[in-house]
Formats: structure tokens, sequence, C-alpha cells
């Protein structure tokens, strides 16, 4: 098996591919193609990789290539992980919306739609060009935001295609982790979109023991960081940490306004920081100090996520430390195999909530194997629940269409849609911001 990485010499890479290689001899992953436009860490990281990869004694080739067509000439599987406008186009989709005093997350908020505008369109060619060469194999899209992209290739026709994220499970690492019982042992109830999902049943051998871990203090201030217990209590559900954003909207705005950087301005800093340091490791040819350095600050920079919002230290069960490479991984091991396994994927939902539309696309558990993907029907949905996820979807569907048909009036109405934007003249405000933030992508709109 061969899979290429679109995006792969991202600040992730050693963490993907180190991951991959971990299941090569497992999966027969006999090459990994990587695809990236950028030189630099292109240089930094795929060294630092290859050097881990020969120092584990992994015996998978590591290929760098210059075109879409050489990295999907044998691949079966693409993974897709790309940031176009990289980390300076996430600042000012950030900023353009905290100054108008929207939350300008770079997926749930007004954010993810710019950046879906410059991501939506890249993935689409990079999918015409892998399908044309092999129309059997998968894309596996992990490129921000999940859901919008994965939409955009389903309504495209591109129905050999799923959405991960590694947010989407958390549920059922932290149960693996606090129960200290098997990862195969657990099976965890998924619904919503993704970034807006809830998990309503965690199954350990049989037992749901998410009713006892919800009225257990201890285990919510570990695994659920954002929220009072009695919150999560209240809600009934496992949430998914970016329901954060919906449920605390006026009191996420302020913190960002008082923020002295934005996530993306942090991220920024603290990526090219990394760059500078792992550059002089590598230069002095420091490779194992340089991926001990690499590993160490990436779990540091992961765990000061929404740091605004917790009382408590973000904990990272083990498990939950392949991140999307698992899930990936996971996916791919399903596909293959004869037996079952349930995953979460953002997939066309097919009916598993019946207040959507079968193809809308959404995050749920599914089982997986070499017959197929099937979406697994939760419990009943709150009528809360039901009408964030409609509401949010509709404005995934008129985003989707805007960025297809280039519409700067779609782009408003969808952007009014969504529910973190008050009103039309702050909707259009944003259009305006972005389009004048972005104007390279956004030269045939009309």
């Amino acid at each position: 098996m061969n899979i290429a990485i679109v995006g792969g010499a991202g600040v992730r890479a050693p963490m993907l591919i180190g991951a991959l290689a971990k299941r090569a001899a497992e999966l027969n992953i006999e090459k990994v193609s990587v695809l990236d436009i950028d030189p630099r860490k292109r240089r930094i990281l795929l060294t630092m990789v290859r050097h881990q990869l020969e120092t584990l004694g992994y015996p998978v080739v590591l290929k760098d290539c210059e075109t879409p067509q050489e990295a999907f000439a044998d691949a079966d599987y693409v993974i897709t992980t790309i940031r176009p406008g990289f980390e300076a186009g996430r600042v000012l989709d950030e900023r353009v919306a905290v100054n108008l005093g929207v939350i300008g997350q770079e997926t749930t908020g007004p954010g993810g739609f710019a950046f879906a505008g410059r991501s939506i369109p890249a993935i689409l060619e990079y999918a015409r060009i892998f399908f044309s060469i092999n129309p059997k194999g998968w894309i596996i899209n992990f490129t921000n935001p999940a859901g919008l992209v994965t939409q955009a290739l389903h309504k495209a026709g591109y129905s050999r295609a799923v959405g991960i994220c590694d947010s989407a499970d958390n549920a059922s690492h932290h149960v693996v982790d606090h129960l200290k019982v098997p990862q195969e042992s657990v099976i965890s109830r998924v619904y919503g979109l993704n970034h807006l999902s809830w998990t309503d049943s965690v199954m350990v051998d049989g037992r749901n023991v998410l009713p006892e871990l919800l009225a257990n203090d201890d285990f919510l201030r570990k695994a659920q960081p954002y929220f009072a217990p009695e919150e999560v209590r209240r809600r009934g559900s496992f949430l998914n940490e970016y329901l954060y954003y919906y449920y605390h909207t006026e009191e996420t705005v302020k913190a960002l306004q008082t923020e002295e950087k934005l996530r993306g301005e942090l991220v920024q800093e603290l990526n090219e920081e990394l760059l500078n340091t792992l550059e002089t490791l590598v230069d002095k040819g420091d490779h194992t100090e340089a991926l001990d350095f690499y590993f160490e600050y990436n779990r540091r920079r992961i765990g000061s996520y929404m740091d605004y919002a917790r009382t408590e230290d973000r904990y990272i069960p083990k498990d939950e430390e392949e991140g999307y490479a698992g899930v990936a991984l996971s996916f791919i091991q399903a596909i293959l195999g004869e037996m079952e396994s349930r995953v979460v994927l953002s997939v066309p939902q097919n009916n598993a909530l019946d207040f959507l539309q079968p193809e809308d696309v959404a995050e749920i558990s599914c089982t997986v194997s070499a017959e197929g993907i099937r979406t697994v029907t939760p419990g009943p949905v709150p009528a809360a629940n039901r009408e964030l996820i409609t509401a949010v979807k509709a404005y995934e569907r008129a985003a989707v269409d805007a960025i297809l048909e280039r519409s700067i009036a779609g782009g408003v109405e969808a952007l009014l849609a969504n529910p973190l934007v008050p009103d039309r003249d702050t909707a259009k405000k944003l259009m305006d911001g972005y389009l004048e933030a972005h104007q390279q992508y956004y030269t045939d709109w009309k």
C-alpha cells in the first residue's frame, strides 16, 4: 500500500508519518509520498522524519514529490492536510472577525468560512487529479474546516472521500485512559457536525459507562476542562470542546478581545520559533535532539489550546497523541478488513439524523469494513442539539454553494446563517473584510 500526504511537511509531519511507519507492517505500507509547497519545511521536517524512520528501523520509503501527479502516481490513499494562506491567513481570518466583535475561530466561526474559501478550491483540484489517476482510491481529508471541505468534495461528486478530526472521539480516549481498558473494548456513539458533536454513549464490554462517568467530577474536570461538571451533566452527553463557542459565545468574545494575541497569532509565532530551532539543530546534524525538542514542544503547544476557557490544565490521553494520523489509520484498517470496525468520520449521514438531508455531511460514528461505510443512528437527539445542528448545517450548505459559485452575495447570506454572526450588517462587513484581506483568493468572486 502507498499513501500520499498533501501538505505533508507541515509541523505535524513527524507525528503523522511516524504513526504511519509504526503501523507499516500491520497495514503493509511500503511508501509515503509527500507533497508540500514550502521548501523550507520540507528540508527541515522531512530530514527529521527520515532520521526518525532510520533510527526506529521502519522499512518505509519516504518520497519527496514536486507535483501532485508524481505524489499520486501509485497512491491508494491521499491524506489532505493543507493550509492555503499559511499561518498568516489564519491570523487575518481571526482578526477580521474579532475586530467586529465576532468569534473568528478557523473552523466554527466566520474565520472558517474565509478558510474554506481558500481550502475548498485547492482540495477539489487535488481530488480531480487523484481520482483521474486512481478512481478506486480514497481521499482522507483533514484540511479545515473539515466538515465544509468534505461537504464540498461530495457535492462535487467525489464519493470516495471522508473527513477526519482528532477531536471527534475524545470521549473514548478519555474512557480508555480513565478506566485503564483496551481501546478495542470501547465503542463510542458520536453524532453532530465537525466541531459540533456530542457523544451519547460509551460502551465498555457491552455496558454503557457514560452515565457513571458524567457523575464523576474528577473525570469531568480532566476530560471536559472547558465546561463545569454540572453543565456537562445537564446536557447529558460528552461534549466536543468546540461547543464552548456556541454555549459561551459572549464570554468568549470578551476574552478574545482582551487577549494580547489571538490563537492564530500565537501559533504563527510559536511555529516560526519551532522551525528556527529545528533548522539550527538539523543543520548541525543533531537530528535526535531535534526530534526530542519537536515532540515536547508540540505537546506543550497542543496543551495550551483555548487556555482562556479553562480552569484546569488540558490533559491529553496517551491514546490521543497519534491525533488525526490514528483516525486515518483506523479508517484504512477498517475499510480493508472483513470485520466491521467503529470509526468517527465526516460522511453523508444517510438518514442517521432524520432532521437533515441524507446527503448532508455529518460527523458521526460509522461501522466500516470492506463492504463500505454505514452511519450509526444515535439515541434520541435533544431538541436543543437538533436546532443547533440544523442551523449550522444550513450555514454549511450556504457556505459551500457560495464558495463553489464564487458569489459575494452568497457569502454574505452564508455568514448571516452562521449562528455566531449576529446580523446582516456584521455579515456584510465580514465578507468585505475577507475580500480585502485575501484579495489573491477572491479575484474571480462576483
